[in-house]
């Protein structure tokens, strides 16, 4: 089966999304205008997979959301996102754990939006925005869907349950009606490397070789930029980090280079490769290749998990 791995995009399924009002819950709204509740569930797998709770590649860490912004902005005549008209930021008590819901198969959320805006009883195009596990905080004075679009992120250390998640989607809301779900397919912005060590030229893993030190990884990422076919990133800002067999990093479209630190005895020497090769939410392996025979040049061959054919298991 030839399957397109977007090892770490994760699937928002905002189901059963009916929309409920009440006097009290318009109190504060301007007079002509209306406002309903929005539920939202929450659900995330491996897209791979597309069911169970079984993942092939992504973790439950790397599956985690612990709080989420969610930005809702009017639509203009041209289909452009303008300005935002509701946000609301969900905390680590509020979003729960994964196993607070299930929803066909899969590990969930239970949110709800606190009325949102229609502008009266037709209907409204809007675009939904959802950043998950950044600092809401960020958000707060943030007014147009340009400066989501314009605004970056920093992560000084990537940890497997804090890894930044987006995703959009445009619906049409109309106040007093069973709007139709929306769904919202949450992107990681950070690839995962898995590092498989070096080998010699029969293929044969050299276990005398360790992984020290990784320098170059990006740390700065735009906030709304969602293609996993390509790199969209336009910021960069380098860190180092200590040496381990799964590492992440935002990707970079400039000729930057990541370096792996490799020890050996008491030597230590430094292999570079491009950083640009990396894409959000893929998973990429990475091996080392050298020649016994001669003096140590490994050469680094780095495969894109997402162009490779596998079995998916059954599931248990």
């Amino acid at each position: 089966m030839k399957l397109r791995i977007n090892v770490l995009t994760l699937m928002l399924g905002l189901l059963g999304g009916l929309f409920s009002c009440s006097q009290e819950e318009l109190a504060d709204i301007p007079d002509g205008e209306q406002a309903c509740d929005v539920s939202l569930v929450l659900s995330i797998g491996d897209i791979q997979t597309k069911a169970a709770t079984n993942y092939t590649y992504a973790t439950e860490d790397e599956l985690t959301i612990k709080n989420c912004h969610v930005a809702v902005f009017e639509v203009d005549g041209s289909d452009k996102p303008t300005n935002r008209i509701h946000f609301q930021d969900f905390s680590d008590a509020a979003m729960g754990s994964l196993t607070n819901n299930i929803v066909g198969n899969l590990s969930g959320y239970n949110l709800t939006l606190n009325n949102v805006r229609t502008f009266g009883k037709d209907a409204k195009k809007v675009q939904v925005l959802i950043v998950a596990n950044a600092d809401n905080s960020k958000f707060d004075n943030w007014t147009t869907y340009d400066q989501y679009v314009n605004g970056t992120l920093t992560t000084s250390s990537f940890e497997s349950s804090s890894l930044v998640k987006v995703g959009t989607s445009v619906a049409d809301l109309t106040y007093g009606q069973a709007n139709a779900a929306i769904s919202i397919s949450l992107n990681q912005l950070s690839a995962k490397i898995e590092y498989e060590g070096v080998f010699d030229d029969d293929g044969i893993k050299d276990n005398s070789f360790s992984l020290a030190k990784i320098s170059g990884i990006n740390t700065l990422s735009q906030v709304a930029i969602f293609s996993v076919e390509k790199v969209e990133n336009t910021f960069y800002s380098s860190a180092d980090i200590n040496g381990n067999g799964t590492f992440y990093t935002y990707e970079t479209n400039a000729s930057k280079k990541i370096i792996l630190s490799v020890k050996q005895g008491n030597e230590t020497k430094n292999f570079p490769f491009d950083a640009n090769k990396f894409i959000k939410g893929n998973l990429y392996r990475i091996k080392g290749k050298y020649t016994p025979s001669i003096s140590v040049n490994i050469k680094w061959e780095v495969v894109n998990m997402g162009t490779q054919e596998v079995t998916i298991p059954s599931f248990e």
